[in-house]
């Protein structure tokens, strides 16, 4: 049965992305042992509106969980984008660990690398742990 909230969830993520959303670019990677390092020929580019927050800081490699005992500190804060889950048909569309973002919005158009398959943080958005690339 379907939450009787995802109705208003749909309409209040959509004033969301609209208010404080940016345009970016989803660039599927290939992966795997042989093959990592290219465009994926078999998933679309994709531009949605997304909320992308770059923090400062330190940023350990294990991720932001408290109390993590392993890891390295980046000095880097962490950079988290805040994806629609229905802009994408299924999960299989879902982007993946090594994919990149383009945030077309901000100024010299940076890209990031999705450091971890995405998670999903309720009903109707999905997590993106990023870093940041440097650019030429």
């Amino acid at each position: 049965m379907a939450s009787p909230f995802a109705a208003i969830d749909a309409v209040t993520a959509t004033a969301v992305d609209a208010t404080f959303g940016e345009l970016v670019r989803i660039l599927p990677m290939r992966s795997g042992k042989y093959s990592a390092g290219g465009a994926d020929p078999n998933r679309q580019e994709r531009d949605l509106y997304a909320i992308l927050t770059e923090d400062h800081g330190l940023q350990r490699t294990d991720g932001d969980r408290i109390g993590g005992n392993f890891g390295v500190n980046l000095e880097a804060g962490p950079i988290r984008v805040s994806v629609p889950k229905a802009a994408f048909a299924s999960r299989a569309d879902w982007p993946r660990e090594k994919d990149r973002i383009q945030a077309l919005d901000r100024e010299g158009q940076p890209i990031y690398e999705i450091a971890r398959d995405p998670l999903p943080d309720n009903a109707s958005r999905l997590v993106l742990h990023c870093t940041r690339l440097k650019q030429a």
